[in-house]
């Protein structure tokens, strides 16, 4: 099998495995939204934005350059590990005493204890880290999907519990605690790495070029895509953050489970490849296309059901997170864009270009934020996002015009086939829900002449991806 066939199998089968656990977490922060409410789930939605800040740290730079390293040994692993638990107490030390002024700043003074409690997750979150690095370099997926499943399962289950019994926010409190402590100790139970007492200073050393740069990278871009989140609970109320939220809920599940198995899969794999241009073009050209493929007919599903969605889903009281849905589904539809030539780019090492992308990037949303700020108004603050997610798509595309001979204009015409299909698929899911009245059967009826649809127009259309990924699962279901 090529290289790119093992990308695209690759691709298929996590995004089948992450899908069981994204559900079960989809299901809870459902049941949690319609018992909690818009201002409470509000309160730790803003919360998370600082905590998840300070998480990158541990999670992003020295683990992902354990995976881009050809041969990261077990002391490699073991002292990124240490160096981690050691940075994560540090970061929960600093989130402890900068609580209060959160809680001051935004007029709430439960934030503080809050704050503190959540930022806890910080430690494990370092070893985690860790831990997805082995299982990525040794393309252990299937390990990962079981400690995911059991962990959302009984961290949900418990949260879920909490909040009908009356513990409002501590709730969601919970949930992320018992998430992130429990899937650190179940990775610990069924991986064959188990850390050691070793630390060599040569080790972090060794990896801090290429890490610290993609570190900074990181950072750059958490900042900037958490800063409308931060902004809107100051500028307008936290309400209005958490019908954001929830409405970027429900695209954000998808891409972010597709986006976690394509940085899962082709980082490793390209990296084996790095210096074999042709081969890493190869695998840039089919992976952008088949995640398209996959990516684009939901988004565009999303933005024809949303009213059915929101409503059903979460109830009237969710109301203003329909348009949030439809403007963040616009700007999830290129997700798989930004990721895959992101990890292009850092397959091939080039940690400089990355650094240098998201500090142009920035740049611009910058700009359209303090424009969103000046104008006051949530849809055109919200609106602007977008636009600047799809100048980023551009941006982020740009440098593989010269590393790989395929830049933004060839990727848009490998698209384009899907992108009319799943435009014409959305359009009758649309019309069918103008017929029927709300309720379970409408989102029964929309969802069968989505998948109908844009698989007839698929066949008719003669779609590659299609007839690849039809290919690739006849295969499967032979070997099985």
């Amino acid at each position: 099998m090529s290289k790119g066939s093992g990308i695209a199998g690759g691709l298929f089968w996590k995004f089948l495995e992450q899908g069981a656990s994204q559900l079960v977490q989809f299901i809870v922060s459902v049941l949690l939204a319609r018992l909690l409410g818009p201002e409470q789930y509000g309160v730790v939605v803003l919360i998370l934005v600082f905590v998840n800040m300070l998480a990158l740290f541990v999670q992003n730079g020295f683990a992902t350059a354990l995976i881009q390293k050809k041969d990261s040994t077990k002391t490699d692993f073991n002292s990124v590990l240490y160096f981690n638990i050691v940075l994560g107490i540090l970061l929960y030390i600093l989130i402890y005493f900068i609580a209060p002024f959160i809680s001051a700043f935004y007029k709430d003074e439960h934030i503080t204890l809050l704050t503190r409690l959540t930022a806890l997750i910080l430690i494990p979150a370092g070893v985690i880290a860790v831990q997805n690095a082995y299982i990525a370099s040794r393309m252990e997926f299937s390990k990962l999907f079981i400690a995911t499943f059991l962990t959302a399962v009984i961290s949900g289950s418990i949260s879920v519990y909490m909040a009908y019994k009356g513990l409002g926010v501590y709730a969601l409190v919970a949930q992320q605690l018992l998430y992130y402590s429990l899937l650190c100790i179940i990775l610990l139970c069924i991986l064959s790495w188990k850390p050691a007492l070793e630390f060599k200073f040569s080790s972090i050393k060794s990896l801090s070029s290429f890490g610290l740069r993609m570190l900074l990278a990181a950072a750059i871009d958490n900042t900037f895509n958490n800063i409308h989140s931060l902004v809107m609970g100051k500028t307008f109320n936290k309400a209005v953050l958490a019908n954001f939220n929830r409405g970027e809920q429900f695209p954000k599940l998808i891409v972010a489970n597709l986006g976690a198995s394509i940085q899962a899969v082709m980082l490793p794999v390209m990296s084996k490849v790095q210096d074999e241009s042709q081969k890493v073009r190869e695998m840039l050209k089919q992976a952008i296309s088949i995640s398209c493929y996959v990516v684009f007919p939901m988004m565009f599903g999303m933005i024809a059901m949303s009213d059915t969605i929101i409503i059903l889903f979460l109830g009237k009281a969710w109301e203003q997170a329909i348009i949030y849905l439809i403007l963040m589904s616009l700007a999830y539809a290129l997700w798989s864009i930004h990721i895959v030539n992101l990890q292009t780019i850092s397959a091939l090492g080039r940690s400089d270009i990355f650094l240098k992308i998201e500090v142009i990037k920035k740049i611009v949303s910058v700009s359209l934020l303090l424009l969103g700020i000046y104008l006051k108004d949530v849809f055109i603050f919200v609106l602007l996002k977008v636009v600047a997610d799809f100048i980023a798509a551009f941006i982020n595309s740009y440098p593989n015009s010269k590393l790989l001979d395929f830049g933004p204009l060839k990727q848009f015409v490998k698209v384009l086939p899907s992108l009319i299909i799943s435009a014409i698929m959305a359009a009758a899911v649309y019309a069918v829900g103008r017929f029927l009245a709300m309720g379970v059967l409408r989102l029964i009826y929309q969802l069968i002449t989505g998948v109908l649809a844009y698989i007839i127009l698929s066949i008719i259309s003669r779609n590659k991806d299609f007839l690849f990924l039809y290919s690739l699962y006849k295969n499967t279901v032979k070997k099985a």
